[in-house]
């Protein structure tokens, strides 16, 4: 005998209940074995114990239909509303499908393919006109949405899995049969949620869709998963583990990505990225760049960024852009930090590593032939160096550096800036200024247009022709090559020297408003100094071949190699203040306000001195006004000194040397004691074929002590050798006065005395008396014997007496000294620095082997033993640190590591508040399911009909919204038919919410009010035969309640 099962309502039990009668011969199968025998059987007798309520006539087993149209075919389906239809194909292979899922509203389908044994399985469908198939454990909410294809196998309900609920369900372990349930949840279903209208979803699992029109697409060999969409019109395909919050974004090929924002389609779409976040809306401007195009591990944050072939980068700001020029032939760069307002990265090939960071700050690392003549043997691509450009309006091409804010707009140097003019790559507008690669450029609105040149300073100028032609076809290529400016407000002017190839080569500037122009190898040290044309081409061969060289060392062979040949260049090295060179090469200047022009091979160690067409001359001292040396292969050493005669010597202060002395005697001719070219022992007239040495000049002359005998025709001699040659004399001997003697004659003899006057000078009062005969031995008369036989007497004495005043010396600092003619004028050193030695007639001053003074000018290097050195080519560390350094306050200040660590602190801090961001995205998905399971709970809370005895009732609500539940609380009270006031709460999560509300109506109101006793006597014996009528029907409900017991036994038996 056939038994069917049919579910009919218990009043007894207060439920629908199974029951079983014996099948028609009409050839069908009975439910049982539609459903797989007693396996079904097992799983309806559960269903329907437990109580699930429903309409009698359910399609499926316990199944509950409500509502034009609906249909719920599955184990313990729900369809509630119009026309909501949960389909099951009600095979013994898919008796599971549509099991426990949930339709309800309006027009809510879901559908069951054949090939799918679970499909529609847990499903929960709210709202209007949504649809699935292919799709199980999907949760959808809303109107219009399509979840397909998202499909997976239960997991751990097999037969015996089954039967072990069974097994907790007959000794009502209610609690053991949830647990195993659970626990199948998680690695079972599609476990898809969509919430919000016009949403497609299909091939994806374990993906979250929230907003309107979006679509979430996988393949059929490899579904999207792990995935969250929300916003609107956001088209999301093949993707894992990718967040998108937004609208308008198109986005496919990403894993382990996190997009917020709008507009990422069109020319900004996202494809292939990985390991990435995007905060921030996609870039509208179609400049033909595939935005964020297969790369990995990218941050962008702001509106309208662009990165583009570049890997484990960093994009913040708007619109900024880092990019790759260069042809697919070369990878990705990595490592590119652009940070600001329209900050640019562009790398030509794949140059990695680049900053820029500031408003409009630009980076350009192109690979032209400049780059590859100093690419130092490294290949074509990724090896070639990034830059570094900080501050507003920075500009940085190949290696260079430039650190400082540039907003100024006007002249600066021979620089007419102008952002608007020739406008460069990237936004900051200055890069025709910056065209040279490998330079360094710190300070606010400086320019360094040289290859490995070096501006620290602001408002300094290094400019030059070159920009943007191929190396070594541009001559002005190497102008400005390993230049070094440190100071500000100074200029080289390489714009203006357009004659010269090589201008600002090797130059070195230390100070303030310094300039050159038309000037290489120029060391300067100071403020206010100028040099120009002062230069010597070097020879570019080396510099500008094609072949580059193959290491930093080879380079500064070469310039090493070219600054010899051309012994330094222009090589004017100048120290001090408001010194002027022009046409000079070879020279050097110590001191201030000094002008050299028009000279080679020169030096100039003073103040006040104005040297023109002087070549190899040598000027130590001071002038108290300007005073001007133009003869050549001049020595002049002392204050005020000077030599206006070609091979001139001045020895001492105020020394002078010329071609005539002051009484116009012409010093040339012969006869007056110069030595004679070629002159023989017999010549007693002399003439000299160089210049004279001077140690004093007209009224001012100087004894020279301590000379030795001469031995040669030309040696000088001392008063000894002149006592010695008359005292040799013979007596035939004509005697001629000369100049100041007088000579009388008596009868042959003569008396020779002096002919001398005293005389008066502004300085000095001359006197000539005879010695006082007490003072001194009387003269003998001379003999008046003829012959051979002189006799010699001495005659009075005269004392000629001379009041000289003293000659006074003055120095830069303290009071002149007094030093009387008898006195010696000591020249002393600093005892530090400075040391003098007088060497014969020759007075040296040199300097210690150990000084120590505040600057320090070096024409060829500075060096400790190993340890660093300085030289024009640069500073070498030799590998060791910079200790001690204090914080920089200043824009031009070195930064210390602490500094250094704090930026990065920064910059992890920026990372933490992403992840943060991460964390509260996070956090608010929870929030959401769990308001969205305390709503869901808030709304099961229903009130009873109106009791009038009884006008308090309360209810329970139960709710869940995916991983969430909550359990809510009403009250409801009805102080008459007409009126209710609710109040209800949830709680169980963490997130509890309140309602309250006040109902009533409007109308005539019920037919019972004001009924008199009377009346409700009457009504009290209609009641009670009404009563009557009842207990017959209890008689009749006991027989029914005979047959279910019946029908349990017989139940009892299947299972058994």
């Amino acid at each position: 005998m056939n038994h069917i099962y049919k579910v009919v309502w218990s009043r007894v039990r207060n439920c629908y209940v199974a029951v079983s009668e014996i099948a028609k011969g009409h050839g069908k199968k009975s439910p049982s074995e539609k459903w797989g025998g007693k396996k079904a059987a097992l799983l309806a007798a559960v269903i329907f114990t437990l109580g699930i309520g429903g309409t009698v006539g359910a399609a499926g087993p316990a199944a509950t239909e409500h509502g034009p149209a609906s249909k719920a075919d599955g184990i313990a389906s729900i369809a509630v509303g119009v026309g909501d239809h949960v389909v099951s194909s009600n095979t013994d292979a898919n008796r599971f499908q549509g099991a426990t899922s949930l339709a309800v509203g309006t027009l809510n389908i879901v559908d069951a393919d054949a090939n799918a044994p679970f499909d529609g399985a847990a499903s929960s469908v709210i709202g209007q006109v949504n649809y699935t198939k292919n799709a199980n454990a999907a949760i959808i909410m809303g109107a219009g949405n399509k979840v397909t294809n998202s499909y997976r196998d239960v997991s751990g309900l097999d037969e015996a899995t089954i039967n072990k609920i069974m097994g907790y369900y007959q000794k009502g372990q209610m609690d053991k049969v949830t647990e195993i349930l659970q626990k199948a949840v998680p690695n079972s279903g599609g476990q898809v949620m969509v919430m919000g209208g016009g949403n497609t979803v299909d091939y994806a699992q374990a993906s979250q869709v929230m907003g309107v029109s979006n679509i979430l697409k996988g393949t059929k060999d490899a579904a999207s998963k792990y995935n969250l969409v929300d916003g609107f019109q956001n088209n999301v395909d093949k993707v894992q583990n990718t967040y998108v919050v937004g609208a308008n974004n198109k986005i496919d090929n990403t894993q382990n990505t996190i997009v917020i924002g709008d507009n990422h389609s069109g020319p900004s779409y996202i494809h292939g990225t990985t390991n990435s976040v995007i905060i921030g809306n996609g870039r509208t401007i179609k400049d033909g760049y595939g935005y964020l195009y297969d790369q990995d591990k990218v941050v962008s944050i702001g509106d309208s960024n662009l990165v583009h072939r570049s890997n484990e980068s960093v994009a913040i700001g708007n619109n900024v852009i880092i990019k790759r020029d260069g042809s697919g032939n070369y990878g990705f760069g990595t490592g590119n930090v652009a940070i600001g307002s329209q900050a640019y990265i562009n790398s030509y090939v794949n140059q990695s590593d680049s900053i820029a960071i500031g408003k409009k700050a630009t980076v350009a690392n192109m690979a032209g032939t400049l780059e590859n003549n100093f690419a130092f043997g490294t290949a074509e691509g990724k090896d070639y160096y990034g830059s570094i450009a900080i501050g507003e309006n920075s500009y940085a091409r190949s290696g260079s550096t430039m650190i400082g804010v540039h907003d100024y707009h006007g002249q600066l140097g021979d620089i007419d800036i102008d952002f608007t003019k020739g406008k460069s790559e990237g936004p900051s507008g200055i890069g025709n200024y910056q065209a040279s690669i490998n330079a360094t450029t710190i300070g606010n609105n400086s320019y360094n247009n040289g290859t490995f040149s070096t501006v620290l300073g602001s408002y300094t100028a290094v400019s030059g022709i070159y920009k943007n032609a191929k190396w070594g076809e541009n001559p002005h290529g190497i102008q400005n090559l390993g230049a070094a400016v440190v100071g500000s407000l100074n200029s080289v002017q390489g714009l203006s020297s357009k004659e010269y190839k090589s201008s600002g080569m090797a130059d070195s500037i230390l100070g303030s408003a310094n300039q050159t122009k038309n000037a290489n190898g120029t060391v300067m040290v100071g403020a206010g100094n100028v040099v120009t044309n002062s230069i010597k081409d070097f020879d570019a061969t080396d510099f500008q071949k094609t072949t580059g060289f193959d290491n930093p060392n080879s380079l500064s062979d070469a310039m090493r190699t070219a600054i010899k040949a051309q012994n330094g260049g222009g090589a004017a090295a100048v120290v001090g203040n408001g010194n002027i060179v022009d046409n000079a090469t070879n020279v050097s200047i110590l001191g201030s306000k000094n002008s050299l022009k028009n000279t080679a091979k020169a030096q100039l160690l003073g103040d006040n001195r104005d040297v023109d067409g002087a070549d190899n001359s040598v000027i130590v001292g001071s002038a108290k006004e300007t005073m001007a040396t133009t003869n050549k292969n001049v020595t002049v050493l002392g204050y005020n000194a000077n030599a206006s005669v070609d091979g001139g010597v001045a020895l001492g202060s105020d020394s002078a040397v010329g071609d005539s002395d002051k009484s116009g005697k012409d010093l040339n001719k012969y006869g007056f004691g110069y030595v004679k070219r070629n002159a023989s022992d017999a010549d007693y007239v002399w003439q000299s074929n160089l210049a004279s040495v001077s140690v004093g000049s007209a009224g001012y002359t100087r004894r020279m002590t301590n000379v030795a005998a001469g031995i040669d025709s030309t040696d000088a001699v001392n008063v000894a050798q002149l006592k010695a040659a008359m005292s040799n004399a013979g007596s035939n001997i004509n005697l001629v006065a000369g100049d100041g003697i007088k000579i009388d004659t008596n009868n042959g003899t003569y008396t020779i005395s002096a002919n001398i006057t005293g005389g008066t000078t502004a300085t000095d009062t001359t006197t000539v008396t005879p010695k006082d005969s007490n003072s001194g031995t009387s003269g003998d008369s001379a003999s008046t014997d003829k012959g051979n036989t002189d006799t010699s007497g001495n005659g009075k004495g005269l004392v000629v007496t001379t009041e000289t005043n003293p000659t006074k010396f003055a120095a830069d600092e303290g009071t002149a000294a007094a030093v009387k003619p008898s006195e010696t004028l000591t020249i002393n050193g600093d005892k530090t620095n400075i040391a003098t030695k007088v060497d014969g007639n020759a007075i040296s001053v040199k300097l210690n082997d150990d000084i120590s003074v505040k600057t320090v000018n070096a024409t060829d290097s500075i060096g400790i033993k190993d340890g660093p050195s300085m030289t024009k080519d640069g500073i070498n560390a030799r590998d060791k640190k910079i200790t001690h350094v204090a914080a920089g306050t200043e824009t031009t200040d070195a930064v210390n590591y602490g500094q250094l660590k704090d930026v990065e602190s920064k910059v992890d801090s920026n990372s933490q508040a992403i992840t943060n961001i991460n964390s509260h995205v996070n956090r608010l998905d929870n929030r959401i399911n769990k308001v969205g399971a305390g709503a869901a709970a808030l709304a099961g809370l229903h009130p009873l009909d109106f009791d009038p005895s009884d006008k308090w009732n309360f209810a329970v609500g139960y709710g869940n919204y995916r991983n969430a539940n909550s359990v809510a609380v009403g009250a409801f009270y009805r102080p008459n038919e007409d009126t209710m006031v609710s109040v209800g709460t949830n709680f169980g999560n963490g997130e509890n919410m309140v309602n309250a509300g006040v109902s009533f109506k409007l109308g005539q109101g019920s037919s019972y009010a004001g009924v008199s006793k009377a009346e409700l006597a009457e009504e009290n014996q209609k009641l009670k035969a009404n009563d009557a009528a009842q207990d017959q029907k209890i008689q009749n409900q006991e027989k029914e309640i005979q047959e279910l017991k019946k029908a349990l036994e017989e139940l009892k038996s299947h299972i058994k």
